[in-house]
């Protein structure tokens, strides 16, 4: 187990490889069916109208591992020579059978973990003569197709002119073929809905016009048996390569007097491509689906609360990944800034503390046959955190040094946006790239203060330096620890007053700015740093200068 769970976390981006394979021809499916299954396998029966028009049934086995490949050999039918063949081509991408003179039953024992998934068509897999093999090419009309597959130069040439079935030309072997695929996608939605009642109810009301582009570059290697019949498949690399562009407007109000969970709500799931095609006699199905779904991510809230905000977005980008049997690397991700008008769309009303992250989730999600076999998803997920934070106490430090804490209060909401690439994929129904989020970009955009004339807790601490026999005083401004997290994101502007009839200004406070004053005459002075009209911090400063020592000259 513990190696077919590292086969798997290896496997964990192929699954895009199958988005799309080179084949012969379209077909289109009717229906299919499990005959068998079993741990690493299964083995199915698929009704297909192929590119002429004439109904067809084929078998086809799925392989997943090594062990699977043992386990529909001894229950399903698999010819031992594929089993061989499957646990030979692990051995040559470096699998640690034992010595070289082990035993083909000590390899099958074997769990290593190969590289690859296949499929393999029963009939062909079990073709052994020329007769078996005319027949199938005629019942399949495969002629072109065999004819095509023997004028590419054999690559196990050595391995067929060992065998007995020379009569047909000489192509058994691995060839490597591509296919490629450009989508666009111009897609407009409109969402309105209420969860909840009574104590808890959550507003969404958006929408959304997405415009994307994805090129998908698949490559893939198929077999041909004795008679130059395609009659299995693998893959060995897909380059993924994406653009996109949104513009919407959003609302999402909550209205809260209990402790939520994740909400997460699926807006529409429109499938994009769907298609089939044939290597052989073997139907492949390709497909993607748009899943789009917004919510509300983690929701903490403490007391009752209501909180809205209404947005408008727009946001650009592009990701490129190329990705093997072995590895996925993103070669690029860039994602362009927002539209300047978000940040003068946003209101918001507070009662309580409250965190959410609200977000619209957009992903391509290709697979192949069906979910339930081979699926990956890609997608952008912009979202919108938001963070609503009281406060009440005096164990916020004292403002004016005079030993005695100040009792503030505060009550802020923050704003931000950010955006990320989401990222899962399964194959037989288990995980092989659990869901993932990697930040792209992020950026924060308001502060609402909602007290009037403002949070008291925004009054800095003073703690002047008079230069002795001077007339000059050094003012080192300092937030409160108790907001400087909140300052630290969004500066805060102040003016001070030195008490003797002028001003300043100073702008973009973080945690602490200094400022020097001259004072024409010695005396003590009022200074008054507010941060809103009303909501301020006063200290008295004594400032002398080299006459005023009292002497007589």
């Amino acid at each position: 187990m513990k190696q077919l769970n590292h086969f798997r976390r290896k496997l964990a981006i192929l699954t895009t490889l199958i988005l799309s394979c080179a084949a012969h021809a379209d077909v289109k499916p009717v229906s299919d069916s499990v005959l068998m299954s079993g741990d690493g396998y299964q083995l199915k029966t698929i009704s297909y109208v192929d590119e002429k028009g004439k109904s067809r049934t084929v078998e086809q086995y799925y392989i997943n591992n090594v062990s699977g490949a043992i386990n529909a050999y001894l229950s399903a039918g698999l010819p031992y020579d594929e089993v061989i063949a499957i646990q030979q081509e692990v051995d040559d991408w470096g699998g640690a059978w034992g010595s070289s003179g082990s035993t083909a039953s000590a390899r099958m024992a074997s769990t290593d973990t190969p590289q690859f998934t296949w499929v393999i068509d029963r009939r062909g897999a079990n073709i052994t003569n020329d007769i078996e093999a005319q027949q199938y090419i005629n019942d399949f009309e495969l002629q072109s197709v065999v004819a095509e597959e023997a004028t590419v130069p054999n690559i196990d040439a050595g391995a067929a002119a060992s065998s007995a079935r020379l009569s047909f030309k000489l192509c058994a072997g691995w060839r490597s073929g591509d296919k490629h695929y450009n989508r666009a996608i111009d897609k407009n939605f409109s969402h309105d809905k209420t969860f909840g009642s009574g104590v808890a109810t959550l507003n969404f009301r958006g929408n959304l016009d997405l415009d994307a582009a994805v090129k998908l570059d698949v490559f893939y290697e198929y077999y041909r048996n004795f008679a130059c019949i395609p009659y299995k498949f693998r893959f060995k690399r897909l380059d993924a390569i994406a653009n996109y562009e949104a513009l919407g407007d959003f609302s999402l109000t909550g209205k809260v007097d209990k402790s939520f969970g994740n909400y997460d709500w699926k807006i529409a799931e429109p499938k994009v491509m769907d298609i089939w095609f044939a290597i052989g006699p073997v139907p492949v199905r390709v497909a993607m689906d748009l899943p789009i779904e917004v919510g509300t991510g983690n929701i903490n809230v403490k007391v009752v609360g209501e909180v809205a905000t209404y947005k408008t977005i727009h946001f650009k980008g592009d990701f490129v990944y190329t990705c093997t049997a072995s590895s996925c690397n993103k070669v690029s991700a860039n994602h362009q800034n927002l539209n300047s008008s978000l940040q003068s769309t946003i209101g918001a009303s507070l009662s309580a503390t409250v965190s959410l992250q609200p977000y619209v989730h957009v992903a391509a999600k290709p697979y192949l046959y069906g979910e339930w076999f081979f699926y990956a998803q890609l997608g952008v997920k912009p979202s919108f955190p938001i963070e609503l934070f009281g406060y009440y106490g005096n164990l916020c430090e004292d403002g004016d040094n005079n030993g005695t804490n100040e009792t503030v209060a505060a009550a802020l909401a923050t704003l931000a946006f950010e955006v990320g690439i989401t990222g899962e994929s399964k194959i037989f129904g288990q995980y092989i790239l659990r869901p993932q989020y990697g930040k792209l970009w992020y950026k924060d955009l308001l502060l609402i203060d909602f007290l009037t004339p403002g949070s008291s807790a925004f009054t800095p601490l003073l703690r002047p330096v008079v230069v002795a026999n001077q007339l000059n005083v050094n003012l080192p401004v300092t937030t409160r620890s108790c907001v400087r997290d909140y300052t630290n994101r969004f500066p805060r502007n102040y003016s001070v007053n030195w008490g003797d009839g002028t001003t300043s200004l100073l702008n973009g406070v973080a945690s602490t700015q200094q400022l020097t004053h001259s004072y024409a005459q010695p005396g003590t002075y009022p200074i008054t740093v507010s941060y809103k009209n009303g909501v301020n911090t006063i200290v008295n400063v004594t400032v002398t200068d080299s006459d005023d020592w009292g002497g007589a000259w």
